[in-house]
């Protein structure tokens, strides 16, 4: 395949894109402003994906942030510093769920920083009180926005779930879109039934038995507490750039080490099923082949991406 070729240029232009987020400088404000900072090393995952999926991980990191300190939270609404606990654990696994039953893999973000450290779910005035905080918070998102990006180019539809955790019910799952909003897209091309029907995403789960609020069916409204945060809103699909967005909260028995791989397992299915009903890519099934265009914009040897990606993820910190 020639280097050349769209798909080629896109996977090199997002390596390269993520290599510049993570080892390149960013100016900091006020009486630092004549110091360049780096996002410090382990504390964002970015793994690039084959698939149009895209799992983000806002509040399951640990990690502390070199010199900065606790965000006090004043005048912020809803202020919270809680970890989600396992959800980056779950994202991992759906990830390798799906790359087994897909054989291939979806982009993967994830921020491994404390919660009371940055908020990267939270618009930029609530979510970071240090500017020693700006660079992880900016290189999130523009991950996400370049995953969103290379999925569009590639010309199918795609999908971006944003993964929480909450302890209001621990066995319930919540979805958040601004009632709607954030797949907008999704239910322009394909109908309420793709979003909310049996065949939907959420609609899959519920058939395997989990409960879901708001129930898979026209009409209930979101819950407040959980109805899409600052990523479903601005990287949702009502958005030019964006995609399909879902904010999933996962109760605490979901999470937990006796369930975690189950629930891993049970969402990778539901995602293939929509994936084959809903997205259209190679037959609704994307292979890993030598052939694929996609694939070999992201893993071919022509282009070296390869080892583009190998130094995004050891200068991200992230897990081969």
């Amino acid at each position: 395949m020639n280097a050349s070729s769209p798909d080629s240029v896109l996977g090199l232009g997002l390596a390269v894109a993520l290599i510049v987020l993570v080892m390149g400088t960013v100016k900091s404000r006020g009486a630092d402003a004549s110091r360049d900072r780096r996002v410090p090393e382990g504390l964002l995952l970015v793994q690039p994906g084959d698939l149009p999926i895209v799992l983000c991980v806002p509040h399951g990191g640990r990690a502390r942030i070199p010199d900065v300190p606790a965000r006090t939270g004043h005048g912020v609404a809803r202020f919270a510093t809680t970890r989600d606990d396992g959800t980056d654990a779950l994202a991992r696994a759906v990830s390798a769920e799906l790359e087994k039953r897909l054989g291939a893999k979806p982009y993967l973000i994830v921020a491994r920083a404390h919660r009371r450290y940055v908020d990267v779910n939270r618009p930029p005035a609530d979510g970071y009180e240090s500017e020693l905080a700006k660079p992880l918070y900016d290189a999130y998102h523009e991950a996400i926005r370049l995953a969103c990006q290379q999925i569009r180019r590639r010309g199918g539809r795609g999908l971006l779930l944003d993964l929480h955790g909450q302890s209001a019910e621990a066995e319930v799952i919540f979805r958040g879109t601004n009632n709607g909003k954030a797949v907008e897209r999704l239910r322009r091309e394909l109908g309420e039934t793709a979003f909310t029907g049996p065949q939907s995403l959420l609609g899959q789960l519920e058939q395997k038995g989990y409960r879901v609020v708001p129930p898979c069916r026209p009409g209930p409204r979101e819950d407040r507490r959980f109805n899409g945060g600052f990523t479903v809103q601005n990287h949702g699909s009502h958005r030019t750039e964006g995609l399909d967005a879902i904010q999933l909260e996962f109760g605490s028995q979901l999470r937990s080490r006796e369930r975690l791989a189950r629930t891993a397992a049970d969402v990778a299915m539901a995602l293939q099923a929509f994936a084959r009903k809903h997205m259209p890519v190679g037959g609704g099934l994307l292979r890993k082949s030598a052939g694929s265009p996609v694939t070999k914009g992201l893993h071919g040897s022509e282009t070296g991406d390869t080892r583009i990606e190998k130094r995004a993820r050891e200068n991200a910190g992230s897990e081969p």
